[in-house]
């Protein structure tokens, strides 16, 4: 999927920045998954929306939604392990919102986007595995980061009547597959 993207051609531009904060605001995300070092170094502090103070670690499934986005964005690249993100300088802020079963509460997802923004993320990842609900709360920290200059990109979903929530948002940038192989 990455020559499909273009990644090896952007990749001579930027790889990214520690400076820059992204905000995965998910189920967490698995700090070393699979043993594999994915993600030393590169995972800032994080935030538990569901149980404050708690842990940021992914306990959905075997490996969880927050940290398959994670890998995405961010992954080690060149190493031989397991996936190449594609910008593997950024510091992840893992912002757990959904639980070990992937509900997630709309109050919840927009409390993670305000701690988020105010603890510096430039782009936040919004992937609830539940995307059915509409809130105005959602709406109205998707606006305050917006408001902040945050970048906010969130999942298109699966479905073929159109883009979910809150991706259909004003300002949001929907991310998609490009078919049924990613």
């Amino acid at each position: 999927n990455l020559p499909v993207i273009r990644a090896p051609e952007a990749w001579d531009v930027t790889r990214g920045s520690a400076s820059i904060k992204v905000a995965i605001v998910d189920t967490g995300i698995a700090s070393d998954p699979g043993g594999t070092g994915e993600f030393q170094g590169q995972l800032g502090p994080g935030y538990n929306a569901i149980t404050p103070g708690g842990s940021t670690e992914d306990d959905y499934g075997r490996s969880g939604w927050g940290t398959a986005h994670a890998g995405i964005i961010g992954a080690r690249t060149n190493n031989g392990m397991a996936i190449a993100g594609t910008a593997w300088y950024v510091t992840m802020l893992p912002v757990k919102v959904c639980d070990s079963t992937g509900t997630c509460r709309a109050a919840d997802v927009a409390e993670g986007i305000d701690w988020a923004t105010a603890n510096g993320a430039r782009i936040i990842q919004i992937t609830p595995r539940n995307r059915n609900f509409r809130d105005p709360a959602v709406d109205a920290a998707v606006a305050r980061a917006i408001s902040n200059d945050v970048l906010v990109v969130s999942a298109a979903g699966t479905q073929t009547e159109g883009v979910t929530y809150p991706a259909n948002l004003p300002g949001v940038i929907a991310a998609s597959a490009l078919d049924m192989g990613g």
